[in-house]
């Protein structure tokens, strides 16, 4: 299916490495007088139907099963489950408990039925599976079930999607970010506009208690879950101040917050934009970003996605058709109908074919490898640095009936030049995999090497220009270098390679 940008507002689908999503409606929950068997046997259901519906690669039910039930011996290892073909044997030490018929193949009821049978078995001779519970005890089947999938194919527990949901649509929260220091919560940013500006907390207090609570030693995530917490409800902060002899007390009001992805700057005519991240309003700021900073990037535009690990399918879409003119931004491949698109830009480049480098690393991953690749194929932009993280899949994401969620692995990316993202990753056509630092007694000297380097051909492999971490201002130095020596930019700029054919047709 051919995807213009305005329909992309109603696709939801997570891309990271490592959280908008595509969700499928929940069954029915079910009610405290039904037994723990009878829920474990929806949960299941539900996860098997999933993925045998969802994950891009086939999988056969009975091993799927086999695989999750095995993860009861995490919990106690004189468990085993053992496949007899016809059907499962359950033991416990050296003791034969049940012996579960093999359903059909096919049958994700039956399956789940006998996989919720075989937990019950357990249990009833487990002391160990027994005391574990209902929750703990599903969270170590799906997990073992999920990974005899790829790595990037997950489950979360209830605790931790809501987590989660809050990373990829936002919480209520007051709007600061900290850091754990010697035990300490030191807060590290106050954002604009946010309940805790207004209360007037300060960057570098040191939160000492929330709503009575001591943090003293508190993880970050354990702040986190502090700070968190519905919209409009009240927190109490107490935080200490260098200069104050006494504590400060703010009562503030949480709101709904979807944290910053987008940072800019602007010098002498080159506009540098940081993307950290994409989440649902990462397009939005970033057009709003060059739309009043425009007049700034007469020279162009440096756009750093270095360890950027991904995020929403449809905001990387929409950020890449921020800077084409019409065309392929990337297609996706999968076994399921609506895993097969192709997103072609509309025919506004907002920077009018202003020059762009995209700076790449090691941490660049998914959506960001998305950017890059379209920009590069495509020959908008001069991408720099390192070759990518290398996650070339998306993911969507199934709510479960006890609240948890499915992460699967759904379909592949394909560039606009047909090449499979996959593991390779993005390659820059400006390498600066072992070029050094700015620390570098020579910097001017490492500026010049680097722009006589000769472009990484369009076929390189990763071995060519291996992945690293960049977070110094090399990187910059050299992009801001290619912004202001034309001819050097167009050297790196390479004509993408034909764009690949869409089946049934000729290319956008």
């Amino acid at each position: 299916m051919i995807r213009r940008i305005p329909s992309l507002i109603l696709i939801m689908v997570l891309i990271t490495a490592g959280c908008g999503v595509m969700t499928d409606r929940p069954l029915e929950t079910t009610s405290p007088s039904v037994d723990a068997s009878t829920r474990t046997s929806a949960v299941l259901r539900a996860a098997y139907a999933t993925i045998l519906d969802r994950y891009v690669d086939p999988v056969t039910l009975p091993e799927l099963v086999h695989k999750g039930l095995s993860g009861l011996s995490e919990v106690d290892p004189a468990v085993q489950v053992v496949d007899h073909g016809s059907a499962l044997g359950v033991q416990v030490a050296d003791t034969v408990v049940a012996r579960i018929p093999a359903p059909a193949r096919d049958d994700v009821a039956a399956w789940s039925t006998s996989s919720a049978d075989v937990i019950a078995a357990v249990r009833s001779a487990s002391p160990l599976v027994l005391s574990a519970g209902e929750d703990q005890v599903l969270d170590v089947v799906l997990k073992r079930t999920l990974s005899s999938l790829d790595s990037h194919s997950r489950y979360a527990s209830a605790d931790q999607a809501v987590g989660h949901r809050a990373r990829r649509q936002g919480y209520g929260g007051v709007g600061i970010r900290f850091q754990s220091r010697d035990g300490h919560t030191v807060v590290t940013e106050v954002l604009a506009g946010s309940p805790a500006e207004r209360a007037g907390v300060r960057v570098r207090d040191r939160i000492s208690h929330i709503d009575g609570t001591d943090l003293a030693g508190a993880s970050e995530r354990q702040v986190s879950a502090h700070l968190r917490g519905p919209v409009g409800s009240r927190l109490s902060m107490t935080v200490l101040r260098e200069g104050r002899p006494a504590p400060l007390r703010f009562d503030i009001d949480r709101s709904h917050f979807i944290l910053p992805t987008v940072r800019l700057s602007n010098d002498e005519g080159i506009l540098y934009v940081a993307v950290s991240g994409f989440n649902q309003d990462t397009a939005r700021s970033l057009a709003l970003a060059l739309g009043s900073d425009l007049a700034d990037a007469s020279r162009g535009v440096v756009l750093d996605l270095r360890g950027n690990p991904g995020g929403l399918l449809h905001q990387s879409v929409l950020v890449a058709d921020l800077f084409l003119a019409g065309g392929r931004i990337v297609m996706t491949q999968g076994r399921h109908p609506d895993s097969r698109q192709l997103y072609l830009a509309d025919d506004d480049d907002v920077l009018a074919g202003a020059p762009v480098v995209v700076l790449l690393d090691g941490g660049s991953a998914s959506a960001a490898e998305i950017v890059a690749a379209a920009l590069k194929d495509r020959g908008r932009a001069v991408v720099l640095g390192t070759a990518s993280y290398g996650k070339g899949t998306v993911q969507t994401v199934s709510p479960l009936p006890n609240d948890g969620e499915l992460v699967l692995t759904w379909s592949r990316l394909v560039s606009p030049s047909g090449r499979i993202i996959g593991a390779e990753g993005v390659i820059p056509t400006l390498c600066t995999s072992g070029l050094g630092t700015i620390d570098s007694p020579d910097t001017d000297r490492l500026l010049r090497t680097a722009l006589m380097r000769s472009p990484v051909p369009a076929g390189a492999s990763r071995k060519d220009c291996p992945a690293a971490r960049h977070a110094n201002d090399v990187d910059v130095r050299i992009a801001r270098a290619l912004l202001t020596e034309p001819a050097a930019y167009r050297r790196f700029v390479l004509p993408g390679p034909a764009i690949a054919e869409v089946a049934g047709g000729g290319a956008p």
